[in-house]
């Protein structure tokens, strides 16, 4: 997605998510995807989950929000000025609605969402509308879309199979990855 933006001279910001069950941003070949996307001129900011701490305050979820800013600022090296909240719908905070959490600007805030048509593939499916109705409509004049690159492929299939498809992937590639060293290392590997 990123490549196609950048040909077509758009600039997209990409959220990151530190925390992720489907993915490691530590893993070499995700930090140079995550490298790659920045290197195309796009923004990188960061998508949090509070959920995945243990304290659900407004002082933990500055303090973890500023963990993950600076983590992966100093991964990829890179400047972090926004982020988005994780399955937002989901956490219960007093006050998360602000435009901004110091320096950061909060791509989930209410007012943003009041100021433009959104859309989102959230779990596989456009929630609210979906994306070719909302750019479709005469009356869209500026355009909040939440998209997430698991669900855009090639291959038409439900979500939960194309969940099944990134997790099958990523079992592929560790154990060809485990295969490899082994081999290269001229090291045993058993029951294969």
């Amino acid at each position: 997605m990123a490549r196609s933006e950048e040909k077509l001279g758009l600039k997209a910001t990409y959220f990151l998510q530190l925390t992720s069950r489907f993915y490691n941003i530590f893993e070499p070949d995700i930090t140079s995807i995550c490298r790659e996307i920045s290197s195309l001129g796009h923004d990188i900011g960061i998508h949090f989950d509070p959920s995945s701490y243990p304290a659900h305050s407004p002082e933990s979820f500055r303090k973890y929000l500023d963990l993950e800013v600076s983590t992966i600022q100093n991964l990829l090296d890179v400047s972090i000025h926004s982020f988005s909240l994780h399955n937002p719908t989901t956490f219960d905070a007093e006050s998360i609605d602000h435009r901004h959490y110091g320096r950061l600007f909060n791509a989930s805030s209410p007012q943003l969402f009041r100021s433009f048509s959104y859309c989102s593939d959230s779990n596989g499916v456009w929630r609210f509308d979906n994306l070719y109705d909302v750019i479709s409509n005469p009356n869209t004049i500026r355009l909040y879309s939440l998209t997430h690159p698991e669900w855009w492929q090639d291959t038409l299939m439900p979500p939960r199979d194309r969940i099944m498809r990134s997790i099958n992937g990523r079992l592929t590639s560790s154990i060809s990855y485990y295969d490899e060293l082994l081999r290269f290392h001229n090291r045993p590997n058993i029951n294969h």
